[in-house]
């Protein structure tokens, strides 16, 4: 249902910018939510995993996923909130892009250096897969990056002063998940996209 929303939202988004191609706001938004739709489906593709090749070869997509959903999350809240500086968009942009590439580039993913095994755990009455292996190193790197997303996101805003308070929430809701230890992007997406649609900005894009 939750990626169902993401996707409506997105393909709202989307027609907004078709017809107001000049506002990229509109287009960033939807790429967003396609992002985030996307980071739910492969997490759920995740616990269905039977296999270690398999857990491994889903994980690697779930990290493309969080690419997108990330690099259009920072583009909206420059485009349309004017949040964060210039130079700190572009170093998460570069930093997410690198974590990417390397996602690609290694054997199994970012995440681990090897799998071992796949370990079920109950969840929600039902029995979920859970990677059980050596994490690896580059995993950092994406860490990183979201501290570099934190720090976007918290920086004073520039041109509209009318959305301070919003852009900060956005960056502080992120920055309480980096902190806790979430290295698994998606589940901090949700309340940062239905808090930017709060402010009528969707529904006045939906009547437009």
């Amino acid at each position: 249902m939750f990626a169902a929303t993401c996707l409506t939202l997105a393909v709202v988004q989307g027609l907004v910018w078709w017809r107001r191609r000049q506002v990229r706001a509109h287009a960033l938004f939807a790429l967003a939510a396609v992002g985030t739709a996307l980071l739910a489906w492969t997490e759920l593709w995740m616990m269905h995993a039977e296999t270690p090749v398999e857990i491994g070869h889903r994980l690697r997509w779930f990290y493309a996923a969080a690419w997108l959903a990330s690099i259009s999350l920072v583009g909206f809240m420059r485009q349309y909130l004017r949040a964060g500086r210039r130079w700190l968009a572009w170093a998460v942009y570069g930093a997410r892009t690198l974590t990417l590439i390397i996602n690609f580039a290694l054997p199994l993913n970012l995440g681990y250096r090897t799998i071992t095994g796949v370990r079920k755990i109950p969840f929600l009455g039902q029995s979920v897969s859970v990677a059980v292996g050596v994490p690896s190193p580059w995993l950092l790197l994406g860490q990183f990056s979201l501290l570099l997303l934190v720090l976007g996101g918290t920086c004073i805003p520039g041109t509209r002063p009318a959305f301070a308070s919003q852009a900060r929430a956005l960056g502080r809701e992120y920055e309480l998940r980096f902190v806790n230890g979430t290295s698994s992007d998606w589940r901090s997406f949700p309340k940062m996209l239905f808090s930017a649609s709060r402010h009528s900005w969707v529904g006045g894009c939906c009547v437009c």
